[in-house]
């Protein structure tokens, strides 16, 4: 008798892959066959050969002949071979469902074959009881005489913890399925089905009493709660409330059960708050009241689990915060004083957990306290009890902790402070809009009138705080505009922000950032920016600010002021004088940038208008002796040519420790330096004492002054080389000359020597008296300095 021999279609089915693998295999070498014109030929004798060399694939799948016995069952496969590697721009990156195997198992598996299989799941091959998760509810479609017993053997599987990884194509080891996982979604796929309310909510509980049990995945336990909301939908909002009941009942009783781990009481509490969550079933919120009250118990019973109970404690300000007071009056909480901010960090960031276990400890009355008689707090108090804040004010009159942190959004400061090796940063005004932000978000909607007059407040303090580092300003803007749509709509806020940016009283910025978060899609709102940009007797801070958005979007306007062929731009006739613009582009006219530093006076747009001034010029990166003295050549151009703007740079220098100017002061300073007025020595050396931008140590200055290193801080150090440089020295070198700089410098030290005496660090005043000496061996206060030190 010949042997078999299959087509290409025949022989896939045969042993159950996609035709489009087995081409390819046959392409590869893999699988022996032959092509006769366009149809492949493959042997039965090579198809066994293949399976044997290559196991995972599969077995021999019997054919559907009418001459088979009837006993042969389909071999059920494994559920590797029922996904495929999908590609994303060439790169594997994940696994998907091979619908046309799947549906080939679906149609030829029988129903007892896989209930068999999952009856004794124990036993069988886990890669087998994976696939029948997979498509049991798809076989029992038109099988309704073996619902009951699937519902069976799916709850004694709810509780499977067991995972499935497996090799699939090219992805060793690939993770695929959870027993219990599969067998809950499939479970509640069948409860979804049936039409009786009454025998689906006894379904539901019986789902939640076995899949508690299943701790593969957090929120495994969260499936009966959108089978409820499916079944209860369309129904009368009583029988709603009475069928939520009954489930809601079934959690708050595993969360009194002592018999049971502490990890399924913890999950069934958690299970009502994310329901309460997804807003869908609004009498959860009762529901989870009555757990609170029996989680509170626990916590003051000695006897329950120490796990639990520290769960309890951990969360309790969401639990139960008003028995926060009554449970630390009563000594079952311990009572501690508001920490130190540093207290609350976990390398450069804010751990959460560190926070809400310490809002668990403190009194609300100390931290709004704190927060309402700031300027008398230390700083590092402050900032704890603006985290502490959105927690505590749960428990006690959350109004006055939102006005509280409302006040402190209009207080610039900022704070620094090391956490081990990080160096951390922190505002108060941004610490204090993050925590409103989240204060008012969990307020419920019964409060959406008090809530909007705080995120109004809010919004106008921020806007006429004006800019901070990094642009957080519009960060703030942006949660709370949504907050406040999420209340009201978009028309109302984007006609609020328009009639902010219409208030000529307001300040610039405040305008300039209401104009930036309006609808830019508003012609009226395009229309008067224009127009305010054009206009002289408007406020050239904010004209200066409105330039910026209007070059992004509006080229055309641009062109009919600018000759925008010439570079740089060159403004045309009919174009006001002064027309001062915010960030410039490389090609905007240099006429426009001097414009914005002799009008303006806020530091944002001198920040950016100045910085690219330094870039003309060439200050940004030049560092060789070379570059510096070009440089220097450019700045007195400007200066002969634009001499107002020495008292500008003067201006901004005195500005150096004001944050949110960012490095104005460094840019100004530079370029004063490199003018070698002598008038501005004092000035100079000021700047340079007061370490505008830190000490360095360098190695000697070479001609080319090469491998210059400008961020090591080294006054601290015990350690420091002969010779120690400013970040200024270099310009110093150009602007004033070797020989004056080196006087400069000694004189630098002196002062730097007189305030370390002042502070009581006689180590560091010495070094500073001697690198003086060093510089200038005539340095007479030097040598006085020195010599009294050592006396003392």
């Amino acid at each position: 008798m010949s042997e078999k021999v299959y087509f290409l279609e025949q022989a896939a089915d045969r042993i159950g892959v996609d035709p489009k693998k087995l081409k390819d295999w046959l392409k590869k070498g893999l699988l022996v066959g032959t092509k006769v014109k366009t149809k492949w030929h493959i042997k039965e004798s090579d198809l066994v050969e293949f399976l044997a060399k290559h196991p995972t694939v599969k077995t021999l799948v019997p054919e559907s002949s009418e001459n088979l016995p009837l006993k042969e069952k389909f071999i059920i496969p494994k559920a590797e071979t029922l996904f495929w590697v999908y590609e994303e721009r060439g790169t594997s990156c994940g696994l998907g469902e091979n619908y046309e195997l799947i549906n080939n198992v679906v149609t030829k598996a029988r129903v007892e074959d896989i209930l068999g299989i999952l009856e004794n799941a124990s036993t069988e091959d886990l890669g087998q009881v994976i696939t029948c998760l997979v498509v049991i509810g798809r076989v029992l479609v038109n099988k309704p005489d073996f619902l009951e017993k699937a519902q069976k053997v799916l709850l004694k599987l709810m509780p499977d913890s067991r995972k499935y990884s497996a090799k699939v194509d090219n992805f060793d080891n690939h993770f695929i399925g959870m027993v219990g996982y599969l067998a809950n979604n499939s479970y509640y796929d069948i409860v979804k089905k049936k039409k009786n309310i009454d025998e689906q909510v006894k379904d539901i509980i019986d789902g939640i009493y076995s899949v508690i049990k299943n701790d593969t995945s957090e929120n495994i336990i969260n499936s009966p709660l959108y089978t409820l909301s499916e079944v209860l939908k369309n129904l009368d909002i009583k029988i709603r409330q009475e069928k939520a009941k009954q489930i809601g009942d079934v959690f708050c009783e595993i969360i009194a059960d002592k018999s049971r781990s502490s990890t399924e009481r913890i999950k069934a509490y958690e299970a009502i708050t994310w329901e309460i969550s997804t807003k869908r079933e609004t009498f959860f919120e009762q529901v989870r009241q009555k757990a609170a009250n029996i989680l509170v118990e626990v916590y003051v019973d000695s006897k329950e689990g120490e796990n639990l109970r520290n769960y309890i404690k951990t969360h309790l300000n969401s639990i139960a915060p008003d028995a926060i007071e009554k449970l630390q009056q009563k000594g079952f909480l311990p009572f501690k004083e508001v920490p130190d901010i540093k207290d609350f960090y976990a390398y450069s960031s804010v751990d959460s957990s560190k926070v809400t276990k310490s809002a668990s400890e403190v009194s609300a009355y100390e931290v709004l306290d704190i927060l309402q008689n700031n300027r008398s707090v230390d700083i590092d108090k402050l900032l704890a009890a603006i985290y502490l804040a959105p927690i505590v004010s749960r428990r006690y009159n959350w109004r006055a902790f939102a006005y509280a942190l409302t006040n402190l959004i209009f207080v610039y400061k900022e704070h620094k402070f090391k956490v081990g090796s990080y160096d951390v940063r922190l505002e108060i005004s941004r610490a204090s809009g993050d925590s409103l932000v989240v204060l008012l978000k969990e307020r419920p909607v019964s409060d959406k009138n008090i809530i909007l007059e705080y995120a109004w407040r809010a919004i106008n303090l921020i806007l006429d705080r004006g800019f901070t580092y990094a642009h957080s300003t519009d960060f703030y803007i942006w949660e709370i505009k949504n907050l406040i749509i999420s209340l009201s709509s978009k028309e109302e806020v984007d006609r609020a922000l328009q009639e902010i940016f219409l208030s000529t009283w307001r300040s610039p910025v405040a305008r300039y950032l209401a104009y930036r978060e309006g609808d830019w899609s508003d012609k009226e709102l395009r229309q008067r920016g224009w127009e305010v940009l054009l206009d002289p007797s408007e406020n050239p801070d904010l004209r200066a600010l409105l330039g910026t958005s209007i070059h992004s979007y509006s080229k055309a306007l641009v062109e009919s002021l600018v000759d925008t062929s010439q570079k740089p731009w060159q403004l045309l006739p009919k174009s006001p004088e002064n027309l001062p613009i915010s960030n410039p582009s490389d090609l905007v006219a240099e006429s426009w940038l001097i414009a914005t530093l002799t009008l303006t006076k806020d530091y944002e747009v001198l920040r950016l208008t100045i910085n690219h001034l330094a870039q003309r010029i060439g200050l940004d990166s030049k560092y060789t002796r070379e570059e510096i003295t070009v440089a220097r050549e450019k700045v007195l151009a400007y200066f002969e040519k634009h001499p107002n703007l020495i008292s500008i740079l003067k201006q901004m220098c005195k500005k150096k420790k004001i944050a949110n100017v960012g490095n104005i002061a460094i840019v100004a300073a530079r370029m004063l330096a490199l003018l070698g007025d002598p008038k501005e020595e004092e000035t100079m050396i000021e700047l340079i004492a007061s370490g505008i931008e830190g000490w360095t140590t360098i190695k000697p200055f070479s001609l080319d002054w090469s491998g210059m290193n400008l961020l090591m801080t080294v006054l601290a150090s015990n350690k420091v080389a002969d010779n120690v440089y400013s970040c200024f020295e270099p310009y110093i070198i150009v602007g004033y000359g070797d020989e004056k700089a080196r006087l400069m410098i000694s004189r630098v030290f002196v002062l730097l020597a007189e305030s370390y005496e002042k502070e009581g660090d006689k180590e560091k005043a010495s070094r500073a008296y001697k690198w003086a000496i060093k510089r200038d061996g005539f340095n007479l206060s030097a040598r006085q300095g020195l010599k009294k030190l050592e006396e003392n």
